[in-house]
Protein backbone atom coordinates (compact mmCIF):
# COMPACT_ATOMS: atom_id res chain seq x y z
CA UNK A 1 0.00 0.00 0.00
CA UNK A 2 1.45 3.33 -0.96
CA UNK A 3 -1.30 5.55 0.39
CA UNK A 4 -0.27 6.93 3.78
CA UNK A 5 -3.86 7.11 5.01
CA UNK A 6 -4.35 3.39 4.32
CA UNK A 7 -1.06 2.61 6.06
CA UNK A 8 -2.19 4.60 9.10
CA UNK A 9 -5.57 2.81 9.24
CA UNK A 10 -3.91 -0.59 8.98
CA UNK A 11 -1.48 0.35 11.73
CA UNK A 12 -4.39 1.42 13.98
CA UNK A 13 -6.08 -1.91 13.27
CA UNK A 14 -3.03 -3.76 14.58
CA UNK A 15 -1.20 -4.50 11.32
CA UNK A 16 2.20 -2.98 12.03
CA UNK A 17 5.38 -3.59 10.10
CA UNK A 18 4.18 -6.85 8.63
CA UNK A 19 5.68 -8.03 5.37
CA UNK A 20 2.24 -8.37 3.75
CA UNK A 21 1.39 -4.73 4.31
CA UNK A 22 4.54 -3.62 2.57
CA UNK A 23 3.65 -5.82 -0.43
CA UNK A 24 0.06 -4.62 -0.43
CA UNK A 25 -1.44 -7.90 0.77
CA UNK A 26 -2.74 -8.67 4.24
CA UNK A 27 -1.83 -12.32 4.86
CA UNK A 28 -4.33 -14.89 6.11
CA UNK A 29 -3.76 -17.68 8.61
CA UNK A 30 -4.45 -20.67 6.33
CA UNK A 31 -2.90 -21.91 3.15
CA UNK A 32 -4.51 -22.58 -0.20
CA UNK A 33 -5.73 -26.01 0.97
CA UNK A 34 -7.68 -24.38 3.79
CA UNK A 35 -9.26 -21.91 1.36
CA UNK A 36 -10.31 -24.76 -0.97
CA UNK A 37 -11.82 -26.76 1.91
CA UNK A 38 -13.75 -23.74 3.19
CA UNK A 39 -14.98 -23.00 -0.35
CA UNK A 40 -16.10 -26.62 -0.77
CA UNK A 41 -17.89 -26.59 2.58
CA UNK A 42 -19.60 -23.29 1.79
CA UNK A 43 -20.70 -24.75 -1.55
CA UNK A 44 -22.92 -27.17 0.32
CA UNK A 45 -25.39 -24.27 0.36
CA UNK A 46 -25.69 -24.69 -3.40
CA UNK A 47 -26.20 -28.40 -2.96
CA UNK A 48 -29.09 -27.70 -0.58
CA UNK A 49 -30.69 -25.58 -3.31
CA UNK A 50 -30.41 -28.32 -5.91
CA UNK A 51 -31.46 -30.99 -3.42
CA UNK A 52 -34.63 -29.22 -2.38
CA UNK A 53 -35.67 -28.35 -5.92
CA UNK A 54 -34.99 -31.93 -7.01
CA UNK A 55 -36.68 -33.97 -4.31
CA UNK A 56 -39.98 -32.12 -3.99
CA UNK A 57 -41.39 -33.42 -7.28
CA UNK A 58 -40.91 -36.99 -6.10
CA UNK A 59 -42.33 -36.25 -2.66
CA UNK A 60 -45.52 -34.73 -4.11
CA UNK A 61 -46.20 -37.94 -6.04
CA UNK A 62 -45.67 -40.29 -3.09
CA UNK A 63 -48.59 -42.19 -1.65
CA UNK A 64 -47.40 -41.43 1.91
CA UNK A 65 -47.46 -37.67 1.15
CA UNK A 66 -51.02 -37.94 -0.12
CA UNK A 67 -51.99 -39.99 2.95
CA UNK A 68 -50.10 -38.02 5.65
CA UNK A 69 -50.40 -34.43 4.42
CA UNK A 70 -53.41 -34.45 2.11
CA UNK A 71 -55.39 -36.97 4.20
CA UNK A 72 -55.89 -39.31 1.25
CA UNK A 73 -57.05 -36.69 -1.24
CA UNK A 74 -55.24 -36.30 -4.55
CA UNK A 75 -53.07 -33.21 -4.88
CA UNK A 76 -54.77 -30.40 -6.76
CA UNK A 77 -53.04 -28.27 -9.36
CA UNK A 78 -53.18 -25.29 -7.00
CA UNK A 79 -51.60 -27.25 -4.12
CA UNK A 80 -48.96 -28.62 -6.47
CA UNK A 81 -47.98 -25.18 -7.69
CA UNK A 82 -48.20 -23.62 -4.21
CA UNK A 83 -45.76 -26.18 -2.77
CA UNK A 84 -43.28 -25.39 -5.52
CA UNK A 85 -43.87 -21.63 -5.54
CA UNK A 86 -43.58 -20.96 -1.80
CA UNK A 87 -39.98 -22.19 -1.80
CA UNK A 88 -39.05 -19.51 -4.35
CA UNK A 89 -40.92 -16.86 -2.37
CA UNK A 90 -38.90 -17.74 0.74
CA UNK A 91 -35.68 -17.54 -1.27
CA UNK A 92 -36.63 -14.13 -2.70
CA UNK A 93 -37.54 -12.77 0.74
CA UNK A 94 -34.24 -13.85 2.30
CA UNK A 95 -32.15 -12.62 -0.64
CA UNK A 96 -33.89 -9.23 -0.63
CA UNK A 97 -31.07 -6.70 -0.01
CA UNK A 98 -32.38 -5.23 3.30
CA UNK A 99 -32.90 -8.74 4.70
CA UNK A 100 -29.57 -10.25 3.61
CA UNK A 101 -27.77 -7.07 4.66
CA UNK A 102 -29.24 -7.24 8.17
CA UNK A 103 -28.30 -10.89 8.57
CA UNK A 104 -24.75 -10.45 7.25
CA UNK A 105 -24.19 -7.26 9.26
CA UNK A 106 -25.19 -9.06 12.46
CA UNK A 107 -23.63 -12.49 11.86
CA UNK A 108 -20.85 -11.86 9.37
CA UNK A 109 -20.40 -13.86 6.17
CA UNK A 110 -19.25 -17.07 7.86
CA UNK A 111 -21.97 -16.84 10.49
CA UNK A 112 -24.55 -16.28 7.75
CA UNK A 113 -23.45 -19.44 5.96
CA UNK A 114 -23.82 -21.40 9.19
CA UNK A 115 -27.18 -19.74 9.88
CA UNK A 116 -28.36 -20.70 6.38
CA UNK A 117 -27.56 -24.35 7.07
CA UNK A 118 -29.41 -24.27 10.40
CA UNK A 119 -32.43 -22.56 8.82
CA UNK A 120 -32.49 -25.24 6.10
CA UNK A 121 -32.53 -27.96 8.76
CA UNK A 122 -35.51 -26.29 10.45
CA UNK A 123 -37.37 -26.06 7.14
CA UNK A 124 -36.56 -29.67 6.24
CA UNK A 125 -37.66 -30.83 9.69
CA UNK A 126 -41.01 -29.06 9.35
CA UNK A 127 -41.51 -30.58 5.90
CA UNK A 128 -40.63 -34.02 7.24
CA UNK A 129 -43.06 -33.93 10.14
CA UNK A 130 -45.86 -32.11 8.31
CA UNK A 131 -49.31 -33.59 8.80
CA UNK A 132 -51.12 -30.61 7.34
CA UNK A 133 -50.61 -28.63 4.17
CA UNK A 134 -50.03 -25.43 6.20
CA UNK A 135 -47.08 -26.96 8.06
CA UNK A 136 -45.65 -28.22 4.77
CA UNK A 137 -45.93 -24.74 3.28
CA UNK A 138 -44.23 -23.13 6.29
CA UNK A 139 -41.41 -25.68 6.03
CA UNK A 140 -41.03 -24.99 2.30
CA UNK A 141 -40.96 -21.23 2.93
CA UNK A 142 -38.30 -21.57 5.65
CA UNK A 143 -36.18 -23.91 3.49
CA UNK A 144 -36.50 -21.39 0.68
CA UNK A 145 -35.32 -18.64 3.00
CA UNK A 146 -32.19 -20.63 3.75
CA UNK A 147 -31.49 -21.07 0.06
CA UNK A 148 -31.99 -17.34 -0.55
CA UNK A 149 -29.64 -16.53 2.29
CA UNK A 150 -27.02 -18.96 1.03
CA UNK A 151 -27.38 -18.02 -2.64
CA UNK A 152 -26.83 -14.35 -1.88
CA UNK A 153 -24.02 -14.93 0.59
CA UNK A 154 -21.91 -17.97 -0.32
CA UNK A 155 -20.42 -16.73 -3.63
CA UNK A 156 -19.42 -13.44 -1.98
CA UNK A 157 -17.90 -15.30 0.99
CA UNK A 158 -15.98 -17.59 -1.35
CA UNK A 159 -14.63 -14.65 -3.34
CA UNK A 160 -13.54 -12.88 -0.16
CA UNK A 161 -11.48 -15.82 1.13
CA UNK A 162 -10.03 -16.87 -2.24
CA UNK A 163 -6.71 -15.64 -3.53
CA UNK A 164 -7.25 -13.48 -6.63
CA UNK A 165 -5.56 -16.01 -8.91
CA UNK A 166 -8.06 -18.75 -7.97
CA UNK A 167 -11.16 -16.68 -7.22
CA UNK A 168 -13.17 -17.66 -10.31
CA UNK A 169 -12.47 -21.36 -9.85
CA UNK A 170 -13.50 -21.37 -6.19
CA UNK A 171 -16.63 -19.29 -6.69
CA UNK A 172 -17.77 -21.54 -9.55
CA UNK A 173 -17.80 -24.49 -7.14
CA UNK A 174 -21.05 -23.07 -5.73
CA UNK A 175 -22.71 -23.17 -9.16
CA UNK A 176 -21.46 -26.72 -9.70
CA UNK A 177 -22.96 -27.74 -6.35
CA UNK A 178 -26.39 -26.41 -7.37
Amino acid sequence: FKDEEVQELLARAGFKDEEGIVKGVIPGKGGFGVVVMVALFASLGGMLFGLDIGYIAGVKSMRSFRHDVLHGDPITDVEDSDITMIFGVGAAVAAFPPVISTVVDNLGRKGSVICGGVVFCVGALLQGVATEMNIMMIGRFIAGMSVGLLSANVPVYQSEIAPPSHRGMLVSIYQLAV
